[in-house]
């Protein structure tokens, strides 16, 4: 049965399997072996063995010696990933994968505690479209003319210079895709030369300088771990193309006016952010299909999201009365809290004992405190992080429910209050029960509207028939 399976399939099958088990089908048949000596693609993950043996180097080393002495083709894709601190055998083995010159997608991590030096032979290979280091030294030769076909770029706990990198990101004129994970030597990232579409930065970045500012960049996300501020971080809104965009963990950002911009995509989380940005971001941006909003110590203020595109919102604790109006929103998620201080002077209000009541005029003041639409005609998937026993946030929990006429997946989030949080859920369940009832009732009873017309039109037209024959 082995025997018969076609060259490709055969290599297809090995390429989809772990390394070691793939070694093991091997042996199965000639064809099996002859297809395992020539498949393109090499994977060696010493993560397999130490699950299994704690002599687990000693056998990963045998294991990738027996491996690549077999192997008889060019290798295209090339993945090491391994905390051994065998230097001379990580060499060998790079070497072996470039021998051909021909590979396309190399993926190094090399796990133990000092960096290991990337070795020159690498920069003479000129058909990399697929760069990927993790923990490792990088040292281009001063003469390096760059990787004239590489697409996409990863160093990640990568020790490069500023002007390494930089004579890199110039030398490599086909780039498209760019991630940078803590490069703790880095003090500037420009690409304001280059053809990247996609740019990742992620680290803790203090003193930095980014000149971010190129047309062809159509998704980016920057996110800081230590809330440290970035000089020229505003460079990147000059990317007049962007659609998607998240900025996570910046200082004092600040927000300027996006009204020329295609973002679609948007998601923010930051320590502080002005008053109206928000707003503002949103009535500039009409394209905008998703923002995601979490702002960390709010100046809580007035928002207003309105907005004939967006599809998707998830907005966190930031605001003291939200104004919601998007008839297009499917998905969304809202944090509701009215117990904390913000809440000015409903704070006396925020906990009423069973025998106090609630009067009229103060569920009309507790009313002004958010403004929804008529109804949400689209919304399917509502989340919802409510504070139970603040009658202030279950009114407006009923207020969501009630709008959203076609809701089929609702999440409740915070348990305060267990005996009062299943009180509400059994009412939401008897809601939403009820809206099923009613939507079943309607459309009985426009079918059998229907049916008494369609009934009363046949009558008439047999009197008219009947009359038109008492006329002839």
């Amino acid at each position: 049965m082995f025997e018969d399976l076609p060259t490709e399939l055969t290599e297809l099958i090995l390429m989809k399997l772990s390394m070691r088990d793939a070694f093991k089908a091997s042996t199965v048949s000639k064809n099996w072996i002859q297809a395992w000596n020539s498949t393109p693609k090499l994977v060696l993950d010493d993560e397999n063995f130490m699950r299994f043996d704690n002599n687990y180097e000693s056998m990963f080393i045998e294991f990738a010696e027996r491996v690549l002495s077999s192997h008889k083709s060019p290798i295209l894709q090339f993945h090491l990933s391994t905390r051994i601190e065998n230097k001379m055998k990580i060499n060998r083995w790079l070497f072996f994968s470039m021998r051909y010159n021909k590979i396309k997608e190399l993926h190094l991590e090399v796990r133990y505690a000092r960096k290991y030096k990337v070795p020159q032979r690498l920069f003479s290979c000129h058909e990399l479209v697929h760069l990927k280091l993790v923990k490792c030294k990088l040292t281009p030769p001063q003469d390096f003319k760059g990787f004239n076909m590489l697409k996409n770029l990863h160093l990640e706990m990568v020790k490069i210079t500023d002007s390494e990198l930089k004579n890199l990101l110039s030398s490599c004129t086909q780039l498209e895709e760019l991630a940078f994970i803590d490069l703790p030597w880095i003090t500037e990232i420009d690409i304001r030369n280059t053809k990247v579409r996609q740019l990742n930065i992620v680290g803790s970045y203090s003193y930095e300088r980014f000149q971010l500012e190129n047309q062809s960049l159509i998704s980016a996300t920057l996110i800081n771990k230590f809330y440290h501020d970035v000089h020229d971080l505003h460079t990147i809104f000059f990317c007049k193309n962007l659609v998607h965009l998240e900025i996570s963990g910046y200082k004092d950002l600040v927000l300027p006016s996006l009204r020329d911009m295609k973002l679609e995509t948007v998601k923010l989380s930051l320590p502080t952010l002005p008053p109206d940005s928000i707003t503002n971001l949103v009535s500039e941006c009409h394209q905008l299909k998703k923002l995601d909003v979490m702002i960390h110590y709010p100046d809580y203020q007035e928002i207003q999201i309105v907005s004939t595109s967006l599809q998707s919102l998830k907005i966190g604790r930031c605001y003291s009365h939200l104004h919601l109006a998007c008839p297009q929103l499917i998905d969304a998620s809202i944090y509701i809290d009215t117990d904390l201080y913000y809440w000015d002077s409903v704070s006396r209000y925020s906990r009423l004992r069973k025998e106090q009541q609630l009067s009229l005029k103060e569920l009309e003041y507790r009313q002004t405190k958010v403004t929804l639409p008529v109804a949400f005609n689209h919304l399917e998937k509502l989340s919802l992080e409510v504070s139970f026993g603040n009658l202030m946030c279950e009114y407006i929990a009923f207020s969501f429910i009630q709008k959203a006429h076609r809701l089929h997946t609702l999440e409740i989030e915070r348990d305060l209050g267990g005996n009062r949080k299943r009180q509400i859920l059994r009412k939401l369940a008897d809601i939403i029960n009820l809206k099923h009832k009613i939507s079943d009732l309607r459309g009985q009873l426009i079918r059998q509207v229907k049916l008494g017309y369609a009934s009363l039109c046949e009558s008439c037209s047999q009197q008219l028939y009947r009359q038109h024959q008492l006329d002839g």
